[in-house]
């Protein structure tokens, strides 16, 4: 019977355009609690598994799962960063959309910036920056 010994994964702090909701390959927290029972209730009886392997287990997922919340943080204060900002998306079909970020929602774990009435998840941005001004100095107000 092989253990599990470490956790790992990789993070992007910025945001990438892949859903981990329903991804196979992610553990959440509910597979990681079946998979430690699993190994409880198959461990030999004769070499029963030591007591801080289960915590050292639990202490990692632990971890793992405030680095997830922490990238999620950082997502979003990158989304709400966006606001008032001109960002290039990418529609994912070889075209793009450029304009003024006029808000910024959060719905099922995801940022959505609305250029134009119309609303685009953040990971979908490819450029961001200053607005473009097409003012001269002389139609300025102070």
């Amino acid at each position: 019977m092989s253990t599990i010994s470490t956790v790992s994964s990789n993070y992007i702090i910025e945001p990438t355009s892949v859903e981990t909701e329903n991804d196979p390959l992610t553990l959440n927290g509910e597979d990681f609690m079946t998979l430690m029972l699993t190994q409880i209730q198959n461990q030999n009886p004769l070499e029963p598994s030591d007591n801080m392997d289960y915590i050292t287990q639990t202490a990692q997922f632990s971890a793992l799962e405030q680095m997830e919340s922490m990238n999620n943080s950082i997502n979003t204060m990158y989304a709400f960063g966006l606001m008032g900002k001109e960002v290039t998306i990418d529609n994912g079909d070889g075209t793009t959309v450029t304009g003024i970020v006029d808000t910024v929602t959060m719905s099922g774990g995801s940022n959505y910036l609305e250029i134009d009435g119309v609303q685009y998840n953040s990971t979908l941005v490819v450029s961001a920056g200053e607005p473009s001004t097409s003012t001269t100095e002389g139609d300025k107000t102070l």
